[in-house]
C-alpha cells in the first residue's frame, strides 16, 4: 500500500512537470550532442596532426637519404680528376636547405640537426667526410625519433 501510494506521488508529480522534464530532456540531449561533437572533432584533429607528422618525418627521412647519398661524391672526385662537381654541389646545397626549411630553430634538437646540414655541405665541398656524415645521421634520427613519439602519441 505504501509502495502504490509513492509510485501515485511520483506519476502525479511527474504529470504535473511534464514540461519542465520534457525541456530538461531536450537539454541534455543537446548538450550531450554538442559533447560528443566535440569529442569527435577533437580526435579527428589529433589523428590529422599524427598524419601530417608522418608525412613530414617521411620527408625528412628522404631528404637525409638523399643527402647522405651525395657522399658518393666524394668517391667520384677523388678517382675522377676531371670531374665537375658544381652541380653535385649545388643539388646536396638545395636538398640542405630543404631540410633546415623543415626544422623549428627553438628546438633544440632541430637546431642540432641543422648545424649538421650544414656542416655536412660544408665537409661535401672540401674536407673530411667521415665525422660530419655519423653527425648528421645521429641528429637526424633524433629529430625523427622525438617526433614519430608525439605522432603515435597524438600529441599536438
Amino acid at each position: 500500500m505504501i509502495i502504490m501510494e509513492f509510485f501515485q506521488c511520483v506519476l502525479n508529480f511527474l504529470s504535473a512537470n511534464k514540461d519542465a522534464f520534457i525541456a530538461a530532456g531536450v537539454m541534455i540531449g543537446a548538450l550531450t550532442a554538442a559533447g560528443t561533437s566535440w569529442w569527435a572533432s577533437r580526435a579527428n584533429h589529433k589523428s590529422m596532426v599524427s598524419q601530417m607528422r608522418e608525412r613530414w618525418i617521411e620527408a625528412l627521412r628522404a631528404e637525409v637519404a638523399e643527402l647522405k647519398g651525395m657522399t658518393l661524391l666524394k668517391a667520384r672526385k677523388r678517382v675522377d680528376k676531371n670531374f665537375d662537381a658544381y652541380e653535385y654541389l649545388h643539388k646536396s646545397h638545395v636538398i640542405g636547405n630543404r631540410i633546415i626549411l623543415r626544422l623549428n630553430p627553438n628546438n633544440e634538437s632541430h637546431a642540432r640537426l641543422e648545424e649538421a646540414v650544414i656542416r655536412y655541405g660544408m665537409a661535401l665541398a672540401d674536407s673530411e667526410l667521415n665525422p660530419a656524415d655519423d653527425e648528421l645521421l645521429a641528429a637526424a634520427r633524433h629529430v625523427i625519433e622525438q617526433t614519430w613519439l608525439k605522432a603515435e602519441r597524438g600529441i599536438l
